[in-house]
């Protein structure tokens, strides 16, 4: 995977120059500030920051390697997948000598939602898919270009030019992984749905690159496909003009 940083690039570029966004109100983790716990501090400063008040909106882009595995022993989805994002230092050791996991998505469900509950749901996250129809500026919203799928995918279907931003995971992730995050207290995990692209969320808004069993991929440009078209449909069309189904049907087709 090469295009990630430029993907990170051009969305910041996009937020400062097209939305004039200011620049201290953004927080960029590249490479290898890209760490796991770096990324599950940047979700709690921001329910943290005294300059987010409720209400206002909050954008959260993710480009990179995603990934699935089993649930773990006692988790509510036991038997089923988990997907995952993974931070620049997955598999290797932390301080403690423990072995370092991607980020589950009832972790960042829980983290959504601890978000939504301090500053409001008016979070855009970026994944690559649309699940709900608000105006893009209404609710958080959640960007994430990345597979979800660690193996379930035919890797042989996709056109040998582009690279899918997919990784292997093992199935040996344990049971308490970010325990002390989740949402809901004394329960065995957060009290929504797992998996990213879910319809009906009250914490934010979803738009990511491919469903659990596509792939999201770079082209020969070393950029993602869905970011890319995203972001031309937006500084072509205006973000101030049109919902989260308008760009869906204004970006252009995604091959696979």
């Amino acid at each position: 995977m090469h295009g990630a940083v430029a993907d990170a690039d051009d969305m910041e570029s996009y937020l400062t120059d097209t939305l004039k966004v200011p620049a201290d109100q953004i927080r960029v983790l590249r490479n290898g500030e890209a760490t796991r716990s770096a990324i599950i501090k940047e979700f709690i400063e921001l329910q943290n920051d005294p300059r987010i008040e409720k209400g206002d909106a909050i954008v959260i882009f993710y480009a990179g390697h995603g990934g699935e595995t089993t649930a773990p022993p006692d988790w509510e989805s036991e038997g089923k997948k988990t997907q995952y994002i993974l931070p620049c230092d997955i598999k290797t050791k932390d301080n403690d000598g423990k072995d370092i996991h991607g980020i589950p998505d009832r972790t960042l469900a829980s983290l959504l939602n601890k978000l939504a509950e301090v500053k409001g749901d008016n979070i855009v996250s970026e994944y690559s898919c649309v699940v709900d129809i608000h105006h893009i500026f209404i609710l958080q919203s959640v960007f994430f270009d990345c597979c979800h799928s660690g193996s379930g995918t035919r890797t042989d279907e996709v056109d040998s030019a582009r690279l899918a931003r997919v990784s292997k995971l093992d199935d040996n992730v344990p049971s308490d992984l970010d325990k002390n995050l989740w949402w809901h207290e004394g329960a065995r995990g957060p009290s929504i749905a797992p998996r990213f692209a879910q319809s009906g969320l009250l914490s934010h808004t979803i738009l990511a690159a491919c469903g659990a069993r596509e792939l999201a991929q770079e082209d020969n440009t070393r950029r993602g496909v869905f970011t890319k078209a995203l972001l031309t449909t937006l500084r072509t069309v205006g973000a101030d003009k049109v919902t989260y189904r308008d760009i869906l049907t204004r970006m252009p087709a995604l091959p696979s």
